[in-house]
C-alpha cells in the first residue's frame, strides 16, 4: 500500500487586518463627488486625488474602511444590488486611477435605514446609520482593527459625530457638503476640529500627526 504522509498546515486564525491602525472614510463627498443611486454606477466619479490619497494611507500601513449611509435603499430610490454595483465601480476607478489594486478600501460598510421615509417596515431602523458609531464598531470588531489612533474623514456632521462617539479623531473636508458643514460646527459644539480642503490634504495631516 502507498505510504500516507500527514502534514500540519497552520491556518490563519486572525483577520488579515488584525492590529492595524485604521482610517474610516465617508464615501459621497469624500471619495466621489455625488451620490450615485439615481443613475447607477455610471454616475460614480472620483474626486481628484482621492485614489492616490487612499493608496497612500494603505502604503503607510493603515486599514482603510469606507463607512457610508445609504438610506436611499430604505427610502425606495435604489436597491442593495445597485449600491453594490456602485461600490464595485468605485473600486474599479480607484485601481484604474493608480494602477494599483491596493488602492481599494479594505472593506465597505453601509447602512440603509430610512426612518419615516422607509418604504418597508424592515428598513425603518436607523440605529446603525451615522451619527451612530455602530458601523465603525462592527468594522473594528470583525476585522480586528486597532481602535487606538483611529481617524474618520467626512463632509457632514454625522461623520464627525460618529467619529467622536467611536473615539476616532474626526477630520472635516471641504469637498461634498463640507463647506456648509464648516459653518455648522460651532452651533453643533464640534469646534475646533481639523479641517482640510480635500482627502489628499486630510491624508497629509494624518501622516504628519501619526
Amino acid at each position: 500500500p502507498e505510504q500516507v504522509t500527514m502534514e500540519t498546515i497552520p491556518l490563519c486564525t486572525e483577520p488579515h487586518n488584525a492590529g492595524r491602525r485604521v482610517v474610516f472614510l465617508d464615501r459621497d463627498g469624500v471619495i466621489n463627488d455625488l451620490p450615485s443611486y439615481h443613475t447607477g454606477p455610471e454616475a460614480m466619479h472620483l474626486i481628484p486625488g482621492a485614489a492616490e490619497a487612499l493608496l497612500t494611507l494603505k502604503q503607510a500601513g493603515y486599514a482603510v474602511i469606507v463607512i457610508t449611509n445609504q438610506s436611499a435603499v430604505g427610502a425606495g430610490y435604489t436597491s442593495p444590488r445597485i449600491v453594490d454595483m456602485v461600490h464595485e465601480r468605485m473600486c474599479q476607478l480607484l485601481v484604474e486611477a493608480t494602477g494599483e489594486i491596493a488602492a481599494q478600501p479594505d472593506a465597505i460598510f453601509y447602512a440603509i435605514g430610512a426612518g419615516s421615509r422607509a418604504v418597508q417596515p424592515k428598513w425603518v431602523d436607523q440605529s446603525t446609520n451615522k451619527p451612530s458609531p455602530q458601523m465603525l464598531q462592527q468594522a473594528q470588531s470583525l476585522l480586528g482593527l486597532n481602535p487606538n489612533g483611529a481617524w474618520m474623514v467626512g463632509d457632514r456632521l454625522s461623520d464627525l459625530e460618529a467619529a467622536l462617539a467611536f473615539g476616532a479623531t474626526p477630520i472635516l473636508v471641504r469637498t461634498g457638503d463640507g463647506q456648509e458643514t464648516e459653518g455648522e460646527l460651532g452651533a453643533a459644539g464640534l469646534a475646533p476640529i481639523a479641517i482640510c480642503d480635500n482627502l489628499p490634504a486630510a491624508v497629509r495631516h494624518i501622516l504628519q500627526e501619526q
